[in-house]
């Protein structure tokens, strides 16, 4: 093989090596938050709730129930914000884009300004 083609093997390595890496980091952190919080749960409990869940153990009604839930909840949003991250710089056309460019904080700290001097509520 050629130098060419191998430099290019390695530098489409180089961003699948990172994003494996990332999904593993992702996938520990999210076991540890499965095991934490006001009663610690045990890593080989958490594994059982997610692999054979038994609805009579406590601890593991806890973590299909209640953080489980919030878990999915936390990843759902980050990636919602990752895309509308990604939408918001292709849209502008600027791979360094931030919403201060286009405005969008100072409005939605109007929206909080305006929302607590008129005493609205969503409900």
């Amino acid at each position: 093989m050629s130098a060419a083609v191998l430099y290019a093997a390695r530098c489409h390595a180089r961003p699948r090596l990172a994003l494996l890496l990332l999904t593993l980091l992702l996938i520990a952190a999210s076991l540890v938050h499965l095991g934490l919080g006001a009663r610690w749960i045990a890593p080989q409990t958490v594994l059982q709730a997610l692999l054979e869940y038994n609805p009579r153990n406590f601890d593991q009604r806890i973590i299909v129930d209640l953080r489980l839930v919030r878990l999915a909840a936390a990843l759902l949003t980050g990636a919602a914000l990752g895309v509308a991250g990604l939408l918001l710089q292709t849209v502008i056309r600027n791979p360094l884009g931030e919403p201060h460019i286009l405005g969008l904080n100072a409005g939605a700290s109007l929206a909080v300004v305006a929302t607590s001097a008129l005493g609205l509520s969503l409900g």
